[in-house]
């Protein structure tokens, strides 16, 4: 099989079909472990870049409580809260939605 070429996913499935049982246990196991690598890197990825976030005093440190008296400071800090997530002012503390803080 020429290995540039594209496989489809059904071509995939009938090649994997016909190997012998063992290999196809095999070919789990490797998929299953290079899987788990790739989310282990993601998962160092982000958290390095929580880390980062956190010395650059982008995200802050804190109970729920504190969490929930914040925003409701934040919500109630102005009638329109467009204007004030264009201010020139830095953030409050608050870890954007798509990176999580790191726990320390």
């Amino acid at each position: 099989m020429d290995v540039a070429k594209t496989v489809g996913f059904h071509d995939a499935l009938e090649i994997v079909e016909s190997l012998p049982e063992p290999q196809q246990d095999e070919l789990l196991q490797i998929i299953r472990r290079r899987r788990r690598e790739r989310h282990r890197g993601a998962l160092a990825d982000r958290i390095a870049e929580a880390r980062s976030e956190y010395d650059r005093g982008e995200v802050t440190r804190g109970s729920v409580d504190d969490l929930m008296s914040e925003l409701s400071d934040w919500g109630s800090s102005s009638g329109d809260r467009r204007s004030s997530a264009h201010s020139s002012e830095p953030s409050r503390g608050l870890p954007s939605a798509a990176t999580p803080s790191p726990v320390r």
